[in-house]
Parts: structure tokens; C-alpha cells; sequence
């Protein structure tokens, strides 16, 4: 999906959703699944509903959901319409309008990304990276 060429990444945008389309019912169902298991996870711990569980489970007490609808509401009033303005990701490739599978691809980027073939190698140098940060934080990435 972040190939430059974009025949290729078209191929792969549609064999993606091509699937996706044929185990939409399945999906469907694992989805209302899940839904029903937060749902009990939360009746079980003696919330009424997911969304008050997780909260407390994330230790949001600094801010309440109404106060994530307030910005939800600021957000589609203030910054929509003026993002809605701005030329989308993908328009610079030289496809004209932008596509979906235009989303991902670095229209600055003549190659596509490198797949990582030695993850302790990466896990190093970002243990690395983080050890100047915070020791403890490195820790946590060490092979």
C-alpha cells in the first residue's frame, strides 16, 4: 500500500478489500461478538456500559467523556471544514483526485518503503535511541 507505483498499490488495494468484501459477514459477526464480550466484561465489573469501564481502566480522570464530545463537536465544526480545503495525501502523485489506496503512499517517494529483515537489529538501534530517554524504556526493547 506505500509503493509509489500505482497500478501496483491499486492491485493491492483491491485484492485487500476484494477479501475483505468476502468475509464481510464473518467479520460482521466477530465484530458484534467482541462487542457483546466488553459489553459483559463491563456489566461484570459493575459498570454500565464498555465505554465507563475502559475509562477507568485507562485512568482518564482528567478529562470526561463529555469532554471528548465538546472536542468531537469542535473539531467537526473548526478543523473539517478547513481540512476539507487542503489538497488530499496521494493528489501530488499525479493521479488527479486521491484515492483511497492514495492514503498511504509518500507521494515524495520514488521507492517503496524497505521491509525490515533483521528486527533485532531495529530493536537495538531504537533501544538505543530510547536509552538516552530513559533507561527503563530502553529495557523494555532489548532482544
Amino acid at each position: 500500500m506505500q509503493d509509489p507505483d500505482r497500478a501496483r498499490r491499486e492491485q493491492a488495494w483491491r485484492t485487500f478489500n476484494e477479501r475483505k468484501l468476502e468475509d464481510r459477514e464473518a467479520l460482521f459477526e466477530v465484530w458484534i461478538k467482541g462487542l457483546q464480550v466488553r459489553q459483559q466484561i463491563a456489566r461484570n465489573a459493575g459498570y454500565d456500559n464498555y465505554r465507563e469501564y475502559r475509562w477507568q481502566e485507562l485512568y482518564r480522570f482528567d478529562y470526561t467523556p463529555d469532554d471528548c464530545k465538546a472536542l468531537h463537536e469542535a473539531v467537526e465544526q473548526v478543523i473539517v471544514p478547513v481540512a476539507s480545503q487542503l489538497p488530499r495525501n496521494g493528489a501530488s502523485v499525479g493521479s488527479g483526485e486521491a484515492a483511497p489506496l492514495d492514503t498511504a503512499v509518500d507521494p515524495r517517494s520514488s521507492e517503496a518503503p524497505r521491509p525490515i529483515e533483521d528486527i533485532d537489529a531495529l530493536l537495538r538501534q531504537c533501544a538505543g535511541a530510547f536509552n538516552q530517554i530513559d533507561p527503563a524504556l530502553a529495557a523494555t526493547l532489548t532482544p
